[in-house]
């Protein structure tokens, strides 16, 4: 059966096609007690912009991602990576970030045991937090100011945004 996509006028077949930018915005659903610090700034890669409701994070291309660690009253932590791999977003949520650095996080997700994240494309995670809630990550796709956009939802009770950083560049965690 061939199906003609023309007669479907508001089907957007063409989602993996280059973005002239990837833009993520990333709902705050806990504001944190201290303002969010941007790591690494002088990377090139991301781009960020910090509200009390949002994170913004923008991509020029494909082939870029990035770090946000998130913490509670408690000290614990997990990160989540963002990135577009191959003109698709995929995602990577770990609790394996106790010394909260972001250049380990990174490095883990380029060439360490998360290397295949960015591979499988998701855009659903859910992980299990030592103090036995889980937190999960959603991003959906949507528009903003007549632009592409994604949607990030982060559930997880009582965690807030900490810091954000670049992600999976090659070499730059080694300096």
């Amino acid at each position: 059966m061939h199906v003609n996509v023309d007669s479907y006028p508001n089907l957007d077949y063409h989602w993996t096609i280059p973005e002239p930018e990837y833009q993520f915005l990333i709902a705050v659903q806990h504001p944190p007690p201290e303002a969010i610090r941007i790591e690494y700034p002088d990377v090139s890669g991301p781009v960020w912009t910090i509200s009390s409701e949002e994170i913004g994070l923008w991509f020029q291309s494909s082939g870029n991602c990035a770090t946000v660690l998130f913490k509670n009253a408690d000290g614990l932590v997990f990160a989540i990576c963002l990135g577009v791999h191959n003109y698709n977003v995929w995602c990577g949520l770990t609790t394996d970030c106790e010394n909260e650095d972001l250049k380990s996080i990174a490095k883990s997700y380029w060439d360490g045991d998360k290397k295949s994240t960015r591979w499988g494309n998701m855009d659903r995670r859910g992980v299990s937090l030592p103090n036995g809630d889980i937190a999960q990550l959603a991003i959906r796709k949507g528009r903003r100011d007549r632009k592409r956009a994604f949607f990030v939802e982060i559930i997880a009770e009582g965690f807030w945004p900490d810091k954000v950083g670049p992600g999976v560049f090659p070499g730059w965690w080694t300096g």
